[in-house]
Order: structure tokens, then sequence, then C-alpha cells
């Protein structure tokens, strides 16, 4: 038969009362009574501070804890050495790797949501409407490049650059889809004004 364990996530130490390990058990009644204990030793330390045995006691105690500090340290340094290994470094990839496969989705839904905070902040920059004819339906709005770099602008660092400035960039606009189709035709860029002045050179020929 299988001898009882701990309760508590992630920790396989055997079972003592209430269905944890001793441990998790001490850990529970402490934060029960917090503040009664607190009390307690404050008042047993104001009893004894000036008993030498006490003070004995109390400098070991704090070589002890010294020490386990200078462990702490050392681990670290460890840790840091460790890091700039390459098997390290090659075991991390792969660890990063297996964690965006098998949480693929929510990686996704957090980067959306990101997403649209960012948009959020920098839509608030251009008063939620566009600079044109001041239509302030959210679903039809665009940012618009008048140097016809919104290909290669990375969108996200757009809307980064837009929060950090809280003003409007000169070179960005924020208007809905019709005032977009138009402001491209005048500009000449993105790829529906091109289309468009070739047909209008059409039309002009004939």
């Amino acid at each position: 038969m299988k001898a009882k364990e701990c309760k508590t996530p992630n920790c396989n130490k055997p079972y003592y009362a209430k269905g944890l390990c001793k441990n998790c058990y001490a850990h529970l009644r402490y934060l029960k009574n917090k503040e009664e204990i607190l009390i307690k030793q404050k008042q047993y330390y104001l009893d004894n501070k000036d008993n030498f045995e006490f003070k004995i006691k109390r400098a070991n105690y704090q070589k002890e804890y010294k020490s386990r500090e200078e462990v702490k340290q050392k681990g670290k340094l460890y840790k840091r050495e460790k890091r700039k290994s390459q098997e390290y470094r090659l075991q991390e990839r792969k660890t990063a790797k297996r964690y965006r496969v098998q949480n693929r989705e929510k990686i996704k839904s957090r980067d959306q949501k990101n997403r649209d905070l960012l948009l959020k902040q920098a839509l608030s920059v251009y008063d939620y409407k566009c600079e044109l004819c001041n239509n302030d339906d959210i679903v039809v709005l665009e940012f618009h490049h008048r140097d016809g770099s919104g290909k290669q602008d990375n969108y996200k660092q757009m809307l980064k650059r837009i929060i950090s400035n809280k003003n409007k960039l000169d070179n960005i606009m924020l208007l809905c889809a019709n005032c977009h189709i138009h402001q491209d035709l005048i500009d000449g860029t993105g790829q529906r004004g091109k289309v468009s002045n070739r047909i209008i050179n059409l039309l002009k020929e004939e």
C-alpha cells in the first residue's frame, strides 16, 4: 500500500496531519496565528535580551544565517557561469521551444491582449476619431503612413512610438477607411493609391 503524501502541489513529502507534511502543516499554523506568534517573539526578546545565554544563541544563529547567505551567493555565481556554457544555452532553447509548442494558444491570446491594449492607448492619443471627417466609429479607423512606409513599419513598434511620444506623429494619421483610400490617392502611397492613380490615368487617356 502506497504511503499517504502531502496534498500541497509539488510537495511529495510523507503525510503528517490534516493531509499535509510536517513543514506545510507548521507553515499553515504559522499563517493562521501569525500576529500572536510575532507578539510572543517580541516579548521573549524583550525579556531575555540581557541574558548571556540568549546573546550567545542569537550570535550563533546570526553566524549560521550569514553562512547560508554565502552559500546562496556561491550558488548564484555558479548558475551565472553555467548559463555562459553552450550546452546550457542549447538546453534552454529546447525548453523554451517545448513551452511554446505546448502553450501555443495561451501565448497567442496573451500577445493579442497586449496588442489590443497598445492599440487602445494609441487610439486615445488621436482622440478615437478620424482626423479628416471626425468619424468616431472604432471599427473603421485605420492608421495611415504619409510616406508610404506602412508595409515596412512594424505595427507593434509603431503603436509603442505613438504611446511613448504622447502626441500625434507627423508621419502617421488616424483615418476612417473611406478617408484612408482618398488619402492614399492624394499621397500616391499604398497599393490602393497606386491602383487608383493608374485607373484615373487610363480614364484620362480615353
